[in-house]
């Protein structure tokens, strides 16, 4: 039996400047399924923010997927960076035969 109950969070920073700075959106994709899981809309101000996103239990192969949008007639400026995924793992067979969701992977 493999435990395929993990917890897993994406963090990453972003910023989002100028008058022209629309839209930047965070998706997370399971096969078909896509989820919205974070959003921000217009001018965060001049410095670097920190996403923090729980996911939840992961069952099987997943991607992230990350898309801007800005003004061509404004100033914009959108930008990420320092991706990580906590939590993210090969699951490892439980030897009491149930998950644990609290294990740690690196």
């Amino acid at each position: 039996m493999v435990c395929m109950c993990y917890i897993l969070t994406y963090y990453y920073r972003y910023h989002m400047y100028g008058s022209g700075t629309q839209l930047l959106r965070a998706y997370h994709v399971e096969g078909t399924r896509s989820s919205i899981i974070f959003e921000k809309m217009g001018s965060q101000g001049d410095r670097w923010q920190l996403a923090d996103v729980p996911i939840g239990r992961i069952r099987g192969e997943f991607n992230l997927q990350i898309g801007a949008r800005k003004s061509y007639t404004a100033q914009a400026d959108i930008a990420i960076d320092d991706i990580k995924l906590i939590g993210c793992g090969i699951p490892q067979t439980p030897t009491s035969g149930s998950c644990n969701p609290n294990i740690q992977f690196t």
